[in-house]
C-alpha cells in the first residue's frame, strides 16, 4: 500500500512540472535534465494528430522490440 502511495505521489509530481513546465524554476523540473536530449524531438512535434500516431506506433514498436528480445527463451 505505501510503495503504490509513493508511486502515485512520485507520478503526480512528475506530471505537474511537465504540465507547469513554463513557470517552474529550472532547477525545481524533476525531468530536467533531459530537456537537452527532447529538443529534437521538440522540433519534430508539429502538433498534428498523425504525428501522435507516428509517436504512438514508434513507441509500441521500440516496446514490442524490447520485449521480444529480452523475453525470449
Amino acid at each position: 500500500m505505501a510503495r503504490g502511495s509513493i508511486a502515485l505521489l512520485f507520478a503526480i509530481l512528475l506530471a505537474c512540472t511537465s504540465v507547469f513546465r513554463s513557470s517552474l524554476k529550472r532547477s525545481l523540473r524533476i525531468g530536467a535534465f533531459l530537456e537537452y536530449g527532447i529538443r529534437p524531438l521538440r522540433f519534430l512535434q508539429s502538433g498534428h494528430p498523425g504525428d501522435y500516431v507516428l509517436w504512438l506506433t514508434l513507441g509500441m514498436m521500440v516496446f514490442g522490440a524490447a520485449s521480444m528480445l529480452l523475453l525470449r527463451q
